[in-house]
């Protein structure tokens, strides 16, 4: 599975016109019957503007997406899904979690 999703995120590279460069990802591997699992990635921006990603895919699963971790005025974390990323021009930006399967 980590080879289809890692597929998925080289075509969003190429769709911005190999201006993103992706460094040591990884897909974490899950038991049998978890429905959920994450890749862990860089994601460099080349480029001299910034780039927005607004959506991933994977042919692996029924969706993918962007979340962030939110701490609630108790400090418990937990996820939340965002529509967008931005990659400022020249920064890299370290995924902890781009999709759950």
């Amino acid at each position: 599975m980590g080879r289809y999703l890692m597929a998925a995120i080289f075509m969003i590279a190429m769709q911005a016109q190999a201006e993103l460069v992706i460094h040591d990802a990884t897909v974490r591997a899950m038991p049998p019957g978890q429905p959920n699992t994450a890749a862990f990635l860089k994601l460099e921006n080349t480029s001299k503007q910034a780039i927005t990603l607004v959506s991933a895919s994977t042919s692996v699963a029924k969706k993918a997406e962007f979340h962030t971790h939110v701490k609630n005025s108790q400090g418990v974390m937990s996820m939340q899904q965002v529509p967008s990323i931005e990659i400022a021009a020249g920064e890299t930006l370290f995924f902890n979690q781009v999709a759950t399967i």
